[in-house]
């Protein structure tokens, strides 16, 4: 037996000469080697194959046995040449696919980080795993407390856009993981300890690699939300700006008609009161006749002082004396069981009005509230000054000069009243007491008493 890797035309010459009986090419089927070697033992044992000894002489053996030597060397040192130069370029591949790599990772990194968006992973459990250097501003949260929270966590208080809660298999990562696709441009907001509100627009994604779930990105979109609300109120308070105009517009029409038609009334039973004999039963209808004018005269003056239309008399008005006259004529005025709180400064201020309107404005609120206090409670009236600026304003019906003001403030302690009452209490007629207990012109008669007085 020789075993080497001489496979080719002279490695076989050579090899016979050496005295072999057969050449075989590695490697080779079990069955063909088995059936070389059985041939190879039958001619042995037919004498065929007696001696094998070699059919060169030494030298020249050891001659051709060194060429063979040599060349397979040179052949090997080829070969690893080759080797050698292939490993030296699939190691400068890796180095410089590993710098790629390095580089690639330094420009996701700093992207990751830099972008304005709030980017946070999840992996399939809800967990956070990674999020940038936006996130922590957006959700102001420092990202070793972002780390530790999951989709399930108590510091996630998702609403949706109409402020009602979130459920969770709502939120966009949880959605994003159980349909497996994007979803897109969802609003929500996170309600915070203070009652502030973060709202976002998110966007979810299936990550599918190993270890990790869902990809999430986010923008703050507070101020927008918060423009769009204060365009509502705007928006409303335009709208109830120009009902109250059109009411006012209406109310002064109607009392001014309702008016001449009094006047005439109220001539006639005066002039028939003449023709009639002073102990006539006809001359006390016609009493009747003019006190019902005249209360309803009284009427339309509230009417025209909704609409700002009714006269009044300017006057420099000292409102610390007028609040304590004030308070004596609601104390004979109101319940005995209704305690009453009167808080002055120390400062005497000064407003131009109209005297009586001002004291007829601070009754009907009044009566209002003893109407409000059948049990008995507290009225409580406090006048202090106030510096007013265009931003106190955003909340109005009407808009006020800048400036300096006097502020009374009246409360009770009576029921109150719903949102849907308080959005017509300075409508005309409008009333939720029993019939023949309220015209329904108290708080309307406010209104046009303070619009007219520049307050």
């Amino acid at each position: 037996f020789y075993s080497a890797t001489y496979t080719g035309q002279k490695d076989q010459e050579f090899a016979l000469k050496l005295g072999a009986d057969r050449f075989i090419v590695k490697p080779v089927e079990p069955d063909a080697f088995m059936s070389i070697l059985v041939a190879t033992e039958n001619e042995f044992e037919a004498g065929k194959l007696v001696n094998a000894k070699p059919l060169i002489e030494s030298e020249t053996y050891y001659k051709e046995y060194n060429e063979v030597l040599i060349h397979k060397l040179e052949d090997k040192m080829y070969q690893l040449e080759e080797t050698n130069r292939a490993l030296e370029i699939d190691i400068a591949a890796r180095k410089k696919t590993e710098e790629d790599l390095r580089i690639a990772l330094i420009k996701y990194q700093t992207l990751f980080d830099t972008m304005p968006l709030g980017i946070s992973v999840l992996n399939k459990e809800g967990q956070l795993i990674e999020t940038n250097s936006s996130s922590e501003i957006l959700l102001k949260m420092s990202r070793v407390q972002l780390l530790q929270q999951s989709v399930n966590s108590k510091a996630w208080n998702i609403i949706r856009s109409d402020g009602s809660t979130m459920p969770n298999d709502e939120f966009p990562c949880v959605r994003a993981l159980n349909e497996l696709q994007i979803v897109r441009n969802v609003e929500l907001g996170i309600l915070k300890e203070d009652s502030s509100i973060i709202w976002l627009n998110v966007t979810a994604a299936p990550l599918t690699l190993e270890g990790y779930g869902v990809v999430i990105t986010y923008s703050d979109i507070t101020e927008r939300k918060q423009a769009e609300e204060q365009q509502k109120k705007l928006e409303a308070q335009l709208h109830q700006a120009q009902k109250m105009e059109a009411i006012g517009q209406l109310s002064s029409g109607v009392a001014h008609d309702f008016n001449n038609l009094l006047g005439g009334i109220m001539g006639h039973a005066e002039l028939l009161k003449f023709d009639l004999n002073p102990v006539s039963p006809m001359h006390r209808h016609a009493d009747e006749i003019v006190s019902i004018c005249q209360k309803a005269a009284s009427l339309t003056k509230q009417l025209l002082c909704f609409a700002r239309k009714s006269p009044f008399i300017l006057q420099k008005i000292q409102l610390n004396d007028f609040m304590k006259q004030f308070e004596s004529l609601i104390n004979r005025t109101i319940s005995r069981s209704i305690e009453i709180i009167l808080k002055l400064p120390q400062q005497v201020l000064y407003i131009s009005g109209d005297l009586n309107q001002l004291e007829n404005a601070l009754l009907n609120i009044a009566i209002n509230a003893r109407d409000a206090m059948p049990d008995g409670g507290r009225f409580s009236i406090e006048l202090k000054q106030a510096h007013l600026t265009s931003e106190c304003f955003q909340n109005e019906y009407f808009n006020v000069k800048e400036g300096d003001y006097a502020r009374i403030s009246l409360s009770d302690t009576g029921s109150g009243m719903t949102d849907d009452v308080k959005e017509r209490i300075f409508e005309p007629f409008f009333t939720t007491k029993e019939i023949g207990k309220g015209t329904g012109l108290g708080l309307p008669s406010v209104f046009g008493f303070v619009k007219q007085n520049h307050g």
